[in-house]
């Protein structure tokens, strides 16, 4: 997935996060919405995606592996709006 491809789908690139998150060597996108805003993190050494909510000190992880295309991201993103 590319940077282009996750903002034409709502997705914000956060360029900036507090110390002390675990989302340390990645990139970190964010998509709000009126029930929850879903975090997307994809490191960089790794394509296992992470896919959550809640507080980005303690997030509710609901979905952590691979993931092919923008499609199947929704899909998952979907379910953590739930």
């Amino acid at each position: 997935m590319t940077r282009q491809e996750l903002e034409a789908a709502g997705f914000v690139y956060a360029d900036y996060l507090p110390q002390g998150t675990r989302y340390g060597k990645g990139d970190l996108y964010v998509l709000l919405s009126g029930r929850k805003t879903v975090r997307v993190y994809l490191p960089t050494a790794s394509d296992v995606v992470e896919i959550a909510t809640g507080d980005i000190f303690a997030p509710e992880v609901h979905y952590q592996g691979p993931v092919t295309d923008v499609e199947e991201l929704l899909r998952y993103v979907h379910g953590a709006l739930l």
